[in-house]
């Protein structure tokens, strides 16, 4: 084996304390220096550095770098194969030795009650109960805003800026971080419970960012939040939920300040805006609008779909006025020969040149209260009968040139004009 020429001395050398006047080797190698196949070693070489095949051990202190000049660097590498993380041997009051170690996706670090061979050998890290970040024991640092970790796992309730008398009324975790979806039960969700100033009446709820399924690669992302009185349970449904499809359900009242309200988009998609009805069949579905002046109006539609407006909440079909014509400006042709036809929605009408002789009109169908139409003539073998439903002053023949207009109030037709043109 060959060795460098060492003059034995230099080891009883090695041994004398730094004094004054320092003796000096410019170089030392130990056994067969450091890597030698055969017996390995040490390696000191004139700029400082160390290499070693073996362990060093220090009874006190050991330092990397120097304060504010340079940067510390302690390495642990893993050794050969797969099974042999780069690990922290920190002993414990007690005695007991612990194993410190990282996971292979840095997802956090484990700790082994024996060295690990394997990634999963041990247990995540685990944070005890925190009462208060703004002072130390902070996670990671001194500050809560230098205070991050990869992984945290609590055994207790992690409380920020809570208040005392206030933790004691709250049944749940303040704060729950739950990992990525990785099985069938795994949820991915931070939630958050909030106290007033007042423990007498607790106010406290959650907001909630996660995923509504449990199957990778098809989740759907979701944000919740849910403000409820102390002693309502977790499982009411929440009062704010948006999910990953765009879709937002309100529980209460939602107030827009200062800005628009819009439904669709331009030439794409249409939009929809929809005031549903209460309960008891008497509390319509309801648009408020106020005036220039402030004056607030309530419009609503009957059952029968005619609009009306009214000053206060709506309770019957009766409350309120019409707004408006509600009928079609469009002239609509009779069926032929129809003697009751259907003025559903109209205001003018017209007799085609078609009509057969013996088929007079006798009824017109499908008229609401307060309805006028306007009848033009097209054909003299089309008669309407005076008489029935119909109080006309006379019969009225359909001629062309001529027209007849009426009113319905709920149960017959009044005649209020006729033209021969």
């Amino acid at each position: 084996m060959r060795k460098r020429t060492v003059v034995i001395g230099i080891c009883a050398l090695a041994l004398i304390g730094i004094g004054a006047a320092p003796r000096y080797l410019e170089e030392l190698r130990i056994g067969g220096g450091y890597g030698d196949a055969a017996d390995g070693g040490a390696d000191f070489d004139k700029s400082g550095n160390i290499a070693t095949d073996g362990s060093v051990k220090a009874t006190g202190e050991m330092e990397a770098g120097k304060d504010s000049t340079w940067r510390g660097l302690v390495t642990a590498w893993d050794g050969a194969g797969t099974n042999a993380p780069g690990t922290l041997k920190l002993g414990s009051t007690n005695g007991t030795v612990g194993y410190v170690f990282m996971s292979n996706d840095r997802s956090g670090l484990r700790i082994s009650s024996s060295l690990p061979t394997s990634d999963t050998d041990g247990n995540w890290l685990k944070a005890k109960t925190v009462t208060d970040l703004s002072s130390p024991p902070a996670i990671g640092g001194t500050t809560p805003a230098s205070g991050k970790f990869t992984t945290l796992e609590s055994t207790a309730a992690v409380t920020l800026g809570g208040v005392a008398t206030q933790t004691q009324n709250l049944t749940h975790e303040a704060l729950q971080l739950r990992r990525p979806i990785s099985t069938a039960t795994a949820s991915l969700g931070i939630s958050a419970y909030l106290n007033n100033s007042d423990s007498a009446y607790v106010n406290y709820g959650w907001a909630l960012i996660g995923i509504d399924t449990n199957t990778a690669g098809s989740e759907i992302g979701r944000f919740a939040v849910h403000l409820r009185n102390a002693g309502s349970g977790p499982g009411s449904s929440p009062q704010l939920l948006v999910t990953g499809g765009g879709n937002m359900t309100v529980s209460g009242d939602a107030t827009v300040e200062g800005g628009d309200l819009i439904c669709g988009v331009g030439s794409q998609t249409r939009g929809v805006l929809t005031a549903r009805h209460g309960a008891s069949g008497n509390t319509p579905g309801v648009l408020k609008l106020a005036s220039p002046n402030g004056t607030v109006h309530y419009f609503f539609a009957e059952d029968d779909g005619t609009l009306k407006v009214h000053s206060a909440l709506p309770g019957s079909n009766s409350d309120g006025i019409e707004v408006g014509s509600q009928f079609s400006s469009t002239v609509t042709t009779f069926t032929t020969n129809d003697t009751t036809p259907s003025i559903s929605g109209g205001r003018l009408f017209r007799v085609p040149g078609t009509w057969t002789t013996g088929n007079n009109i006798t009824m017109f169908d499908s008229a609401v209260m307060g309805q006028e139409i306007v009848v033009i003539g097209g054909d003299s073998d089309c008669v309407v009968v005076d008489g029935g439903h119909l109080a006309l002053a006379g019969n009225w023949t359909a001629a062309a040139g001529k027209t007849l207009r009426l009113v319905f109030d709920g149960t017959d037709w009044y005649e209020t004009s006729r033209a021969d043109n």
